[in-house]
């Protein structure tokens, strides 16, 4: 049974930081983020973590920036062999239930995420040139608002 955490402060960063590096690894093949920036990200104090867990094994996670009443989601990933069980439409959905604004950015190619993003009501707010690296690619902003819906 998949269980979900949600953390604000890590007593012991450099642990979580090992699994998160490893969970990033094996889902894209390389982690865009190194186990140092990761345990800095863990020790900032308006950073939000949600965690999915299958017996004790990480297997997807949500991190993002509070700036109330809005947060930005910084990171999210899940385990290849968990993806598309519902597992990061569940961890998008905790962190929209005491928020009002939630924002992100997302590379354009990736049409999966973006799919994901608009089932549970983001909508593209705009696009910025370039913002990926290796590869270089364009990000489109996304948002998601309470209180608005769209339908397909």
């Amino acid at each position: 049974m998949i269980e979900y955490q949600q953390s604000t402060f890590f007593e012991s960063p450099k642990v979580v930081a090992k699994e998160i590096f490893n969970l990033l690894t094996k889902s894209y093949g390389e982690s865009p983020w190194t186990i140092n920036t990761i345990i800095l990200d863990l020790m900032q104090r308006n950073r939000l973590f949600i965690a999915a867990f299958d017996n004790d094994e990480l297997i997807g996670f949500l991190s993002a920036i509070v700036i109330n009443p809005e947060v930005e989601i910084t990171n999210i990933a899940v385990l290849p062999k968990y993806r598309r069980q519902g597992v990061g439409e569940k961890l998008l959905c905790l962190l929209k239930e005491d928020v009002e604004i939630v924002w992100l950015e997302v590379r354009e190619s990736n049409t999966n995420a973006r799919k994901l993003y608009q089932k549970v009501d983001f909508y593209e707010t705009g696009r910025r040139k370039g913002y990926y690296q290796q590869p270089k690619e364009d990000a489109i902003l996304m948002e998601w608002r309470k209180n608005v819906h769209f339908s397909d």
